[in-house]
C-alpha cells in the first residue's frame, strides 16, 4: 500500500514538472510571437513610409520646373 502510494506520489511530481516545463516552452513562445509581431509591425511601417516617400519623389521628378531648377543648381 505504501509502495502504491509513493509511486503515484512520484508520478504526480513528474507530471508536475512535465507541466510546468511544458508552461515555460509555452510562454516562451508567447513571447517570440509578441517580438515578431512587434517586428512585422515596425517593417511594415518602415514599408509604408518609404511607399510615400517613393510617390513624393515621383511627383518631383514629373515636375518639369523642379528638374530645371535642380538642372541649374547642379550647373552652378
Amino acid at each position: 500500500m505504501i509502495s502504491i502510494f509513493s509511486q503515484y506520489i512520484h508520478d504526480r511530481h513528474v507530471h508536475e514538472n512535465e507541466l510546468f516545463a511544458l508552461k515555460e516552452k509555452i510562454t516562451q513562445l508567447i513571447g517570440q510571437i509578441g517580438y515578431a509581431k512587434y517586428s512585422l509591425e515596425q517593417y511594415w511601417t518602415i514599408i509604408y513610409s518609404l511607399e510615400h516617400e517613393i510617390e513624393r519623389l515621383q511627383m518631383l521628378l514629373q515636375n518639369p520646373q523642379v528638374l530645371q531648377v535642380n538642372l541649374q543648381k547642379f550647373q552652378a
